[in-house]
């Protein structure tokens, strides 16, 4: 039930704007935040006396001193580096709760009391992790108990309560905000639920902040080169003016299709004329990977164009003409604009509040959608850590789950938030369930990871105990400099010219004359010649003797030969594997999601670079010469093996999800 003061508040906190809405009475209605309009800056500043302002307040005194200010933060929340404001180490979340304090200070105020249930929102593509920041900041904000909800779902909500969307239908949400973009595929499953289907896409760093500075690069670029002094604060103020010009010209443009940008920096006064296909041309490759981004959302929810009712567009940087034009012409579906672009994630999670805390009645729900304005909603909760977080409607949608310990150990004395979020618990689960595996699938990720091993072990025996390039005529022993080497075997007429060769090639600065002392100065050869090589031996008047020799390595310790440049080649593909394997399995191992072709493709890739230092190290450690064989026979092996374990980690990662999924 409702607590005590009878609102529900839903908070949309964005990279640059903070919005929010209270639930009251039966329908929800945007709280103005700031002085111009109904949303803040979400900006943070901390005086030298450490108290702390909010929103435009800050932005006014972040203007005259720039190290108190903190802006964007929301882009760090889950980065372990702190943000310095005033001299003093901040994490994101922690600035997010002063943010949070100050908007529910705001809103009781107004109400004449603290919410009964607050719903914040965040990306749809956040983690566990990022999550639970969230949630603590909710808590450091004196909030106690928050209700999570991703902001498509909200969004979704939102935009069933305005427009007709029947049980069945598909939409898929393209929120392009302040700082970052998601895609998620929503169904509505009844009067009052919608599911996510497959797994929701994001680009971190993309939105209108980074439009922004796309403005005033061009605006540097046509202004050429500016002599300035940038510790004038006529500049500086000019500076702080020019930005937000920039903002204020890409905003115009989505209605005009020319303006005209004032530049005022000391004793510079020009204007830099800027037109709508210029900006265009500017934004069309970063809004092609939005598109493109929808695109996979839609196929990891084994969706096709044609099964999509249509598209939702949220958030102010959707509202760019060339958005719907891209999604338009890529999708060939309806496009909607939501009738609050900047409010509508605030709106739409102030009604999944009422729904969880039981405001909205679910029968009532689908009879008097106009009047309560709750035509569809996320309604489902499960609490974790003392927050009820939103997925979808679904699998394990029975039984009322308990409080397990986490949950246990916040109190026994809710506050009025923390009793509407309460309320939550005895809501069914609503969990977030990637698309089912094909049984062949299935059975394919349980082997994966064994096979992977097989093919590793494989390649390693083709390299150890494998074929060699057999036993030549003559062997010749480099020194500790690796400059001269000593030829062992059938004596070679002096005069005689050897030539270092691989795979039957010549190899640069390998070639040398044979002396009396049966000696050759390879001293050229000697940043690569750290392994076993072939060489052919020509007589003194360029006849082909029937011999070949094998260069052989110095004595000494093995990994002394890493300095060279085959062990520079052998550390840099080891770090070019680590990178690039863990930004292509992060979504599998943290988000569960789907393995795509792209995918294993990229790890396959991985894979034969990984072969290539697995050849290298082995001939260099191991002063072994492969044959072509054992190479290829190694290659393909890598390959196989790095390429398979995607498939396994999505396993793992199904039925870890699956498990912590399960009521407890």
């Amino acid at each position: 039930m409702v607590g005590r003061s009878g609102y529900i508040l839903g908070v949309d906190l964005g990279t640059t704007f903070t919005a929010a809405a209270v639930w009251h009475e039966g329908h929800a209605e945007v709280v103005p935040l700031g002085d111009h309009s109904p949303q803040i800056p979400s900006a943070v500043f901390r005086t030298s006396e450490g108290e702390f302002l909010v929103g435009e307040a800050a932005l006014r005194r972040g203007a005259a001193d720039p190290s108190g200010l903190a802006t964007e933060f929301k882009r760090r929340i889950g980065d372990d580096t702190n943000i310095m404001v005033a001299g003093t180490p901040m994490s994101a979340h922690a600035l997010m709760a002063h943010l949070l304090t100050w908007v529910v200070g705001h809103v009781s105020t107004g109400q004449g009391g603290p919410p009964a249930t607050t719903v914040l929102t965040c990306p749809a593509n956040w983690g566990p992790y990022r999550r639970e920041l969230l949630e603590q900041a909710g808590r450091m904000a004196g909030l106690g108990s928050v209700v999570l909800c991703t902001e498509p779902s909200a969004a979704a909500v939102h935009f069933a309560s305005t427009e007709r969307v029947e049980t069945g239908d598909t939409v898929a949400v393209y929120d392009l905000g302040g700082g970052t973009f998601d895609a998620a595929v929503l169904r509505k499953d009844g009067p009052a639920s919608f599911a996510l289907l497959g797994s929701p896409e994001g680009i971190e760093h993309l939105g209108g902040l980074d439009f922004d500075a796309a403005v005033l690069q061009h605006v540097w670029t046509t202004l050429g080169d500016v002599d300035v002094d940038p510790d004038d604060e006529a500049v500086l103020a000019g500076l702080n003016r020019l930005r937000r010009e920039c903002t204020d010209a890409k905003e115009a443009l989505s209605v005009d299709t020319d303006v005209t940008i004032p530049v005022d920096l000391g004793d510079v006064h020009r204007t830099v004329r800027l037109g709508r296909a210029e900006l265009e041309e500017v934004l069309r490759p970063s809004l092609e990977e939005t598109v493109a981004a929808v695109e996979r959302s839609l196929a990891s929810a084994s969706l096709t164009v044609a099964e999509l009712d249509s598209v939702l567009l949220v958030g102010g940087s959707a509202r760019i003409p060339l958005v719907t034009e891209l999604l338009t012409r890529q999708l060939s579906r309806p496009v909607a604009v939501s009738a609050h672009p900047k409010h509508g994630v605030a709106l739409g999670a102030a009604m999944v509040g009422a729904q969880v805390s039981g405001a909205i009645d679910r029968s009532a729900a689908s009879s008097s959608r106009s009047s309560d304005g709750s035509g569809g909603t996320a309604a489902s909760a499960r609490p974790v850590g003392g927050a009820a977080v939103l997925g979808t409607a679904g699998e394990g949608a029975s039984g009322s789950p308990s409080a397990g310990p986490k949950d246990a150990g916040h109190g026994a004395a809710p506050s009025a938030a923390g009793a509407g979020a309460g309320a939550a618990s005895g809501a069914p689960p609503l969990q977030q369930t990637p698309p089912k595996q094909s049984p062949r699938r299935a059975a394919l990720a349980r082997r994966s990871l064994l096979a992977a091993a097989i093919l590793a072990a494989l390649a390693l025996l083709a390299l150890t105990i494998g074929p060699t390039a057999g036993d030549p005529q003559l062997t010749t022993q480099l020194d500790a400099g690796r400059e001269v080497a000593t030829l062992d075997g059938t004596p070679v007429q002096a005069g005689s010219r050897l030539q270092l060769t691989l795979a039957g090639q010549d190899l640069p600065s390998g070639s040398a004359v044979v002396t009396d002392q049966q000696t050759v100065n390879l001293s050229g050869a000697r940043i690569y010649a750290v392994g076993p090589l072939r060489a052919t031996v020509s007589g003194p008047d360029g006849t082909q003797l029937e011999a070949t020799a094998q260069l052989l390595p110095p004595d000494g310790p093995p990994w002394g030969r890493l300095l060279s440049l085959p062990g520079a080649i052998v550390v840099l593909g080891l770090l070019f594997a680590f990178a690039y394997g863990e930004s292509l399995l992060r979504p599998v191992l943290r988000q569960a999601r789907p393995v795509r072709v792209v995918t294993m493709a990229g790890m396959g890739a991985i894979g034969a670079v990984l072969g290539v230092v697995l050849v290298l190290a082995t001939w260099i450690l191991g002063a072994r010469l492969h044959s072509p064989v054992s190479v290829v026979l190694a290659l393909l092996c890598c390959i196989g093996a790095v390429g398979l374990v995607p498939l396994g980690l999505e396993h793992r990662a199904r039925v870890s999800t699956g498990r912590s999924a399960r009521p407890t």
